[in-house]
């Protein structure tokens, strides 16, 4: 399935971060699935843009850094981001959260890992 066809794709989301490193995790606003890319370890990643950028501390090295266009992937091997397609959703989709920290290229389909940086573990929920 392209990701023009996925149906993740296009869906608001709200993204919950539970641990980040630091004393009290940031508060994310709504924000949209903009696209999904593969790996090079084959799991798929899929791209939420934040309504507004939120900037807070970046526990790996204590400086500010702002959230803005996170990439999401479930926390377990076996679980997909295409649960939340359907409402009647009850368990939460645990995510491993990365910050984008250099831009990704618009069309490309592979992640470049060295483009974002892990630093949360989180849920993620249809808005």
């Amino acid at each position: 399935m392209s990701a023009v066809n996925d149906p993740v794709v296009g869906l608001r989301v709200q993204v919950i971060i539970d641990e980040d490193g630091t004393h009290e995790p940031p508060f994310l606003p709504l924000g949209t699935v903009t696209s999904r890319m593969i790996g090079s370890d084959r799991n798929l990643y899929y791209i939420v843009r934040l309504d507004d950028p939120v900037p807070c501390e970046r526990a790996a090295t204590c400086d500010l850094w702002t959230l803005n266009d996170l990439v999401l992937a479930p926390s377990f091997k076996e679980d997909s981001l295409a649960r939340l397609v359907h409402r009647q959703l009850k368990a939460p989709l645990l995510v491993s959260i990365a910050n984008v920290i250099r831009p990704l290229g618009q069309h490309e389909q592979i992640l470049d890992f060295s483009r974002i940086s892990y630093f949360a573990r989180g849920r993620i929920e249809r808005a």
